[in-house]
């Protein structure tokens, strides 16, 4: 089990912005949608999946 989910800076349901379709024109525009998803209060990151937060600076691990 993830260890953020034992951290009280953890924030789940969190609209995280997701590319859709990348643009292959410098002009063009890339598409995004919204997925929820987790944010490390501790050091800003934010992932669709809870153990990439545990991999920078964690208030569990001391860090």
């Amino acid at each position: 089990m993830c260890k953020c989910f034992e951290c009280e800076m953890l924030i789940d349901d969190e609209p995280i912005k997701v590319v859709t379709w990348r643009s292959t024109s410098p002009f063009g525009e890339d598409i995004y949608h919204f997925v929820d998803g987790f944010k490390c209060m501790y050091n800003g990151v934010e992932s669709l999946d809870a153990n990439d937060l545990s991999k920078g600076h964690c208030r569990l691990r001391g860090e």
